[in-house]
């Protein structure tokens, strides 16, 4: 039952930071992200793709860390930090809820939809009631 419990708290924290990449992606001007003081702080939580390169452009190559080691791209922006935090989330909740039970039978159906409605509680969670957004009404986009 601890497994099962684990699964989907994991579920609920990747529909979070799915919750975060489209708060990003869609709403960043209406988001409390765009109330951010400090610039470079500011600029990581917008989708910026060209950030993982040198002066943010592709030409001058891939920004590195040493020994030519380039900069992962999830600690580039915030879109892609969330994304693979969400995936971790997903592999997590994974491992913790294998359940030995038949894909053929009522009970795995209502696994995934339980698992289903976890995820989008914990991306309703993020993208609406914690208010990232400063005048969401609703589901208005």
């Amino acid at each position: 039952m601890l497994e099962f419990i684990l699964c989907l708290i994991f579920l609920f924290i990747a529909g979070m930071f799915n919750g975060l990449m489209d708060t990003i992606e869609h709403h960043y001007n209406k988001s409390i992200f765009i109330n951010i003081k400090n610039k470079k702080i500011k600029m990581w939580f917008s989708i910026n793709w060209l950030n993982k390169f040198n002066n943010k452009d592709p030409k001058q190559g891939l920004k590195t860390l040493f020994w030519k080691v380039p900069i992962p791209a999830p600690l580039t922006d915030g879109w892609h930090f969330f994304k693979s935090l969400m995936i971790v989330s997903i592999i997590l909740g994974s491992i913790f809820g294998s359940v030995s039970i038949s894909p053929v039978s009522f009970s795995f159906i209502i696994l995934i939809l339980l698992c289903g409605t976890v995820w989008s509680a914990g991306f309703h969670f993020t993208y609406s009631i914690l208010g990232l957004q400063k005048k969401f009404r609703g589901f208005q986009h």
